[in-house]
């Protein structure tokens, strides 16, 4: 049995431990580990006011469900360039026994009116719900038409089991969800992706026994294809546990990836992971490819690198190279510890394939973790698709910060930019106040970044998880924080004096825009890219004035949407944005 140490230096400043055993994922049950009572009192619902230390939060919904993952962080918040960003999260009004309430609830910050559209008072009211049934644990992904689909586990009529239900909006950030596609049964636990042909893939584990890996598609709603088995099974090397898995694809092609962390497995001292990749939509799959351990801690000694069940993160650049984000623990004689901990970057393509984010590791931690967390967790990653910038977005525990009912550590949010794909990463950001009362957790950053980074999580407003017996029940607000872009490249990479200047006009246009340039020299190139970070228009030959008609390279008609100019004069480039409507 191997154990999870957690460090508590509290007025004597003792060690304790705690066996891993209680925190293993099977230990929690497949819905809800608490069957509350009804209770009569509430802690206040206020809300955390000038936390953010860079950019702004808005407040788009609540929850009294606390507990918003098991593992990693899923798709809970996109950018979709064309029409607006939807986000998502697991939601309860009350702490009603059972959680009968229990839904999956969505919000969308419509481009055009630049306001959010479910607002209605109170904020635990803000957004409207995915389904029509109980369900919970789910994610979401854009269609290529603009659409949110959401997937979650629930039983629908009829069933006796967990199963997974796809429901789809009636347009792009309507929030009506009229459509129903309900999965297999007996699955849960099923984040989903969505490819260039209209595909919606889902990776999800056997109910009963929770492990193994299945992965199943919708080609043509409503229907499900057959599961099939995708990773090692129960017992042999890197077969996952409990809800460690994860899925991505690209809209830009229909490339798929699968990932998962091997979690407790008996005949290994540290946890692995691996991944399989498609490049046809999931028709065919790659062999199960192992992710090398990173050169973390201290290589050659006797500490050796683990992952974690909440560690891996994936997702294809603007190239379709995957990368991983992932959070390594240390593992010293057969003990895991939760400090310290170290945030990596993968990429196949670069040499060396790993690059090191962030290491924390702080002297004491007054406080534990609490249940399936490590110091420093929960990565996910996004790019810019114009200059290829990778923002890296986490959770961070606050060492001296501690919720005195329930003796757990406050979060904060935390950030970090790479301007060469990876290789390198510039200084760390904390997003958040880490003197706040509130702890911040499970955020998830839009892959999609433009001139603003958006980033959504929870505000927990009593460190620690009711719905895993731990205090009592608040009403936690859902923020949206949008952070700018040049907060984490730095003031003078992304705002040097240049003498460029884009000027279009009319913008938005339909037939034609007229380009106005301010130019040093005439030397140089515009490029034009759509919203997926494809160059579809050239101008090689500089002019004070120039025309764009709305076409490609080829002259074909460019559909309506963003597109993006990108202006490059010598060593100075300038980004402006143009909307191409009907």
């Amino acid at each position: 049995m191997r154990y999870l140490i957690i460090f508590s230096f509290i007025l004597s400043f003792s060690l304790w431990g705690i066996e891993r055993s209680e925190l293993v994922v099977k230990n929690i049950l497949p819905d809800d580990s608490r069957i509350p009572e009804n209770p009569a009192v509430y802690y206040p619902p206020s809300r955390p006011v000038n936390f953010a230390l860079v950019g702004t939060v808005d407040t788009v919904g609540g929850t009294v469900y606390d507990w918003q993952f098991n593992g990693p962080v899923y798709h809970m918040i996109a950018n979709d360039p064309n029409f607006g960003v939807h986000v998502l999260w697991m939601y309860s009004p009350d702490a009603a026994s059972g959680w009968p309430n229990r839904n999956m609830r969505y919000n969308f910050y419509d481009f055009s009116t630049r306001t959010w559209t479910f607002l209605e008072p109170p904020y635990i009211n803000y957004g409207t719900n995915a389904f029509q049934l109980r369900t919970g644990f789910g994610g979401f992904h854009i269609l290529p038409t603009g659409e949110a689909v959401v997937c979650a586990h629930g039983v629908p009529s009829g069933n006796t089991q967990l199963t997974p239900i796809c429901v789809k909006d009636a347009s792009p950030g309507a929030g009506l969800f009229p459509e129903v596609a309900n999965g297999p049964e007996g699955y849960q636990w099923p984040p989903i992706s969505v490819t260039r042909n209209g595909w919606i893939h889902c990776l999800m584990i056997d109910a009963q026994t929770q492990d193994n890996l299945y992965y199943t598609k919708i080609r043509e709603w409503p229907n499900w294809t057959d599961p099939v088995p995708i990773g090692p099974v129960a017992g042999e090397p890197i077969a996952n546990a409990g809800p460690s898995h994860n899925i991505n694809s690209s809209l830009r092609s229909n490339n798929v990836m699968v990932m998962w962390t091997q979690w407790d497995h008996p005949n290994a001292s540290v946890d692995s992971a691996a991944f399989r990749l498609s490049p046809d939509g999931g028709e065919t799959w790659s062999d199960v490819i192992p992710l090398p351990f990173p050169p973390a801690f201290t290589p050659g000694s006797e500490t050796l690198a683990s992952f974690h069940i909440a560690s891996l993160y994936g997702f294809f650049d603007i190239h379709e190279t995957p990368h991983f984000v992932a959070t390594l623990i240390p593992v010293i004689r057969d003990t895991a510890w939760v400090i310290p901990c170290e945030l990596w970057h993968y990429c196949p393509t670069n040499t060396p394939n790993w690059s090191r984010i962030r290491r924390a590791e702080p002297e004491s931690i007054v406080a534990s973790v609490g249940y399936n967390a490590v110091f420093m967790n929960r990565a996910t990653i996004g790019q810019n698709p114009i200059d290829g910038t990778l923002i890296c977005v986490w959770e961070e525990f606050v060492a001296s910060n501690a919720e005195p009912t329930t003796q757990r550590l406050r979060g904060a949010i935390w950030g970090a930019a790479s301007r060469d794909n990876g290789l390198t990463w510039l200084p760390p950001v904390l997003l958040t106040d880490t003197t706040t009362t509130v702890s911040f957790r499970f955020p998830s950053v839009a892959e999609i970044v433009d001139d603003t980074v958006w980033i959504t999580y929870m505000g927990d407003l009593q460190a620690g998880f009711y719905v895993q017996g731990e205090g009592q029940p608040t009403e936690n607000p859902i923020f949206v924080h949008k952070v700018p872009l040049s907060a984490f490249i730095g003031i003078s990479e992304s705002k040097r004096e240049t003498p460029l200047k884009i000027t279009c006009s009319p913008n938005p246009f339909s037939k034609s825009t007229k380009l106005s340039l301010s130019l040093p020299e005439n030397s140089g190139n515009l490029l034009i890219y759509d919203a997926s970070g494809k160059v579809v228009k050239v101008f090689n030959r500089l002019t004070p004035t120039l025309i764009w008609n709305g076409k490609d390279e080829t002259g074909k008609p460019l559909p309506k949407g963003v597109y993006f100019l990108k202006l490059n004069v010598g060593n100075s480039s300038l980004v402006e944005k143009v909307i191409l409507t009907d």
